[in-house]
């Protein structure tokens, strides 16, 4: 066998002993080598497999290093490098990786596809922005021809009118006697016509100034404008014997002089479509509404308002013709009229970003429901 051990010398051994033949076991011939010498051919092949692990782990690392330089980090560098370049704006960078390379090379795929996508969409959206100012252009060219027109209507169209006017007159008063009945009711009908062209053209001025003549948005107390308009038509509503009802309304952010045409015309309609003998009964209040949109960005404070009256109102399938200008039902000797105030109501409700609609049943009465935002953002106002 063997053992090691340290020598009679001190020094570390590597002992073998072996029992001499023909004796009896308690005899052994004992050799010792020291352990350097025993193990320094093992020592040395471990050494040399030591360092040959060592060189192929650094040659290992270094291959490693190198592939993931070239496939793996080299990319990631381009793709981070495009997608800072991308985020500055710089929608015409690519990662330049090819596509067969793996997973990166799906991801770079990916990446330009979208730098491709947001580049056509910017494309578009300048497109689109050349074409808004184009057109916003154009929008305000038209809008001083309308105003234009307006003052020409306002004018030189309504001078040539009270000319016509005032000469029917004078032959009415000074030469009637010269004219037989023939020639009274042609001069009756001209002076007729003559009003009525004259009563269209200030419509027509009226609904063209709901934007040419429009006033910035403010807060305001919608109560205090119906008080308003039902203190100016007071006359009338005493001849007609009429109840108007005004219950809780709003405060909202609107064009006041708007407002008070909005209830006035809506006011006027409820006295004047009425069945003769009938006493006007006009119930005017408001409330608050959930928005349409909760919870977007599109969730503004609304408020429905309704005019409801017991006139001889009209068949709904009519109930989008009467929001129409120059629209009429009914005919010009039984309610007088051009056709344009319910028309103004729509345009200036739209211009405050809000809706109108009206229900109604032939004889039973007319309901009006407008709803309008409680405030508007600051480009709108």
């Amino acid at each position: 066998g063997t053992i090691e051990g340290t020598g009679l010398d001190g020094t570390e051994r590597l002992f073998a002993f072996q029992p001499l033949s023909g004796t009896d076991e308690g005899v052994f011939v004992v050799i010792g080598i020291p352990l350097e010498l025993a193990y320094a051919e093992a020592n040395q092949k471990l050494l040399r497999n030591l360092l040959l692990m060592l060189g192929v782990i650094v040659l290992a690392l270094a291959a490693a290093w190198f592939l993931a330089e070239v496939f793996i980090l080299r990319q990631t560098k381009s793709l981070v490098m495009a997608t800072e370049k991308l985020a500055h704006g710089d929608l015409q960078t690519r990662t330049d990786i090819p596509y067969e390379y793996g997973e990166l090379g799906q991801l770079a795929q990916a990446f330009d596809n979208m730098a491709e996508s947001l580049s056509q969409r910017a494309v578009e959206r300048d497109q689109a922005e050349k074409a808004m100012r184009e057109y916003a252009a154009d929008l305000e060219i038209s809008n001083r021809e309308l105003q234009d027109f307006a003052n020409i209507a306002s004018h030189d169209l309504q001078e040539p009118l009270r000319k016509i006017q005032t000469f029917s007159e004078l032959l009415e008063t000074r030469h009637s006697a010269a004219l037989d009945a023939e020639g009274l009711d042609y001069l009756a009908r001209m002076s007729s016509a003559a009003r009525r062209m004259q009563a269209l053209l200030r419509g027509l001025l009226a609904y063209s100034r709901v934007t040419t003549r429009a006033k910035p948005f403010e807060p305001i107390n919608l109560a205090a404008v119906v008080e308003r308009v039902v203190g100016d038509m007071d006359l009338q509503i005493e001849e007609l014997q009429a109840e108007v009802v005004v219950g809780d309304m709003p405060v909202i952010e609107a064009d006041v002089i708007q407002m008070y045409q909005l209830f006035q015309n809506l006011l006027s309609n409820a006295l004047k479509f009425q069945p003769e003998g009938n006493h006007p009964q006009v119930e005017i209040h408001g409330r608050s509404i959930q928005s349409a949109n909760p919870g977007t960005y599109e969730d503004i404070p609304l408020c429905a308002i309704t005019v409801r009256d017991n006139g001889i109102g009209f068949d709904e399938k009519y109930r989008d013709r009467i929001f129409q200008p120059f629209q009429r039902l009914h005919g010009r000797d039984d309610y007088p009229g051009t056709g344009m105030g319910l028309a103004i109501c729509r345009k200036i409700v739209e211009r405050h970003d809000g809706t109108i609609s009206a229900t109604s049943t032939p004889g039973a009465g007319t309901t009006f429901t407008i709803q309008l935002p409680v405030r508007h953002t600051e480009r709108e106002a």
